[in-house]
């Protein structure tokens, strides 16, 4: 059981180190919830005249992950059942659904959006239908202190004419998110190497909602496919899925769901860090009806939608972004559509839509500081509080040893296109002209496939005990300081000079031999834009 509330007030007063000092409640009830308030809390940060203190409210069917995300800052956190005995002055949320009975109802809530504005029908916990998603319940509302805070007037109107109570009692902000977003544009560079994207690749981010009608939700194959047809040494694939995909279906599952993807080198960013600093590292995001996608357009992305659920209320700036925004097409070449999308991009194009959502950009923490000061009865710190770019982001990059390589020899030039082994069951046919093959490097832990390589690279064999064990490989190679050696099945030797890695160079060798022009001289190898000088010198 926990203390009442004047036992806390007397037990700050003789343990604490600040004193008896006004206290915030922050409130989740999700992990979107969670993470949402997290971005929002930094209006506190650096004045030592408040304390925040955390509880969960575990009553969402995607409450799993909130305590764990929130317990991980090693924060003051109080039990739910315990907020009654607990004393507190203003509750922070970012959830409509907090069970508004279990607080205190002197004391003043703001509801903070855990998306860009009021855009999408949900269904309704409580009951068979649907519900606005971000407004509090109308029965919750009656004869409480409670603030919605919107980012555009337009969204007051909004909420005025779904429900009457919120008249007169919503406040104008900013967006953190969006906010984030903006401050972190002058480190795209940055973020770009955190990520491990090359300067001449360019980067695609996934954004799905969660839901059958979301993105991943009604075009399961959507990263393999973006994977196998964007050739891997010109374009990477980034993935961010809603936090209720996470939460419902678990972490393991989502992971075990994308093995393949993963595998194949796509970046899948965790729920709770990365989102927006991949969004800045990213050339073009494929998304749905989800936020992010909005947050993507209203930065200036290229966008392209791979669904759009009809769950959008209609008259929103989501429903606009539906009607302007082009589509990408599952039965046409993904390729064709992404590269058409990226030269076609006008980034100013979306500006309306940006304007109609965020009616105060940059300014979010330091308009919800003045807020929540004013609740609090509390004069603001004087110093300005920061505008703070993205975090860097934490995926999980797997480094992909295995790709399906197609290879065409045309005068003197080699072009090679390659794929993740993991995802060339999704590659269009091949031209008549490319000889099609499997590298494996050394490393590979699906071990079954150095039995179908046609090339092994770097095995930590002997050429001809590579050969000995693996009876389908036709090549073997090995680094050397300035390229590498190779070996084919027979005996014949052939030293590479070039500086594309091994198992380029080992393709390039494969190509010229079955073309018949192994021989001593210099070819050019090309992947994607970029040309490099091959000197072949056979023993």
């Amino acid at each position: 059981m926990g203390d009442s509330p004047r036992t806390a007030e007397r037990d700050a007063r003789r343990w604490g180190t600040f004193g008896d000092e006004p206290t915030v409640l922050a409130v989740a009830r999700t992990l979107t919830s969670a993470i949402r308030l997290l971005e929002a809390l930094e209006a506190f940060l650096g004045d030592t005249r408040v304390q925040i203190v955390f509880t969960v409210n575990e009553t969402s069917r995607f409450s799993a992950g909130a305590v764990e995300l929130i317990n991980g800052l090693y924060s003051k956190f109080v039990a739910w059942e315990d907020v009654p005995r607990t004393r507190y002055h203003l509750v922070i949320t970012a959830s409509e659904n907090v069970d508004l009975e279990h607080l205190d109802r002197q004391v003043p809530v703001l509801v903070l959006p855990h998306g860009i504005g009021f855009h999408k029908l949900v269904p309704d916990s409580e009951g068979d239908g649907t519900r606005l998603s971000g407004l509090v319940p109308a029965h919750r509302l009656r004869d409480r202190r409670i603030w919605h805070l919107v980012t555009h007037p337009e969204q007051a109107e909004q909420l005025a004419d779904a429900c009457s109570e919120t008249a007169g009692s919503t406040v104008l902000g900013g967006d953190t998110s969006y906010d984030a977003l903006i401050a972190g544009e002058p480190l795209r560079a940055h973020y770009r190497k955190a990520l491990r994207v090359a300067d001449d690749q360019r980067l695609v981010m996934i954004t799905s909602t969660w839901g059958e009608q979301s993105a991943l939700g009604t075009w399961r194959t959507l990263p393999e496919q973006l994977l196998a047809e964007l050739p891997a040494d010109e374009y990477r694939v980034a993935a961010v899925a809603h936090p209720n995909v996470w939460t419902w279906h678990s972490d393991w599952d989502l992971r075990r769901r994308m093995h393949n993807a993963v595998a194949g080198g796509l970046l899948l960013v965790p729920p709770t860090r990365g989102w927006h600093a991949t969004m800045i590292a990213s050339d073009l995001v494929v998304g749905d009806h989800g936020s992010v996608s909005l947050y993507g357009a209203a930065i200036g992305k290229p966008l392209l939608l791979a669904a759009f659920g009809s769950e959008i209320v209609p008259g929103t700036v989501l429903e606009e972004l539906g009607e302007v925004a082009n589509r990408l097409d599952s039965a046409a070449g993904l390729r064709a559509q992404v590269d058409e999308a990226l030269a076609a991009h006008e980034p100013q194009r979306f500006d309306g839509l940006a304007k109609r959502a965020f009616a105060m950009p940059g300014s979010a923490a330091a308009l919800l500081r003045k807020v929540c000061y004013e609740l609090l009865e509390l004069a603001e710190p004087r110093v300005d509080v920061p505008l703070r770019a993205a975090a860097d982001p934490a995926p999980e990059d797997i480094e992909v040893f295995s790709h399906e390589v197609r290879g065409s020899l045309t005068g003197s030039t080699i072009t090679l296109t390659r794929c993740p082994a993991t995802v060339r069951g999704h590659l269009p046919d091949s031209a008549a002209d490319e000889w099609r093959h499997l590298v494996v490097r050394w490393g590979e832990r699906n071990v079954l496939l150095f039995d179908s390589a046609s090339i092994i690279v770097d095995a930590e064999l002997s050429l001809p005990e590579t050969f000995h064990r693996y009876p389908g490989c036709r090549l073997a190679a090995v680094s050397t300081v300035d390229g590498c050696e190779v070996m084919a099945r027979g005996g014949k030797r052939v030293s590479v000079l070039g500086k594309a890695d091994t198992a380029q160079l080992a393709s390039a060798v494969y190509v010229a031999m079955l073309e018949g022009v192994l021989h001593q001289g210099e070819l050019t190898l090309r992947l994607g834009s970029s040309e490099s000088t091959v000197a072949l010198r056979p023993h």
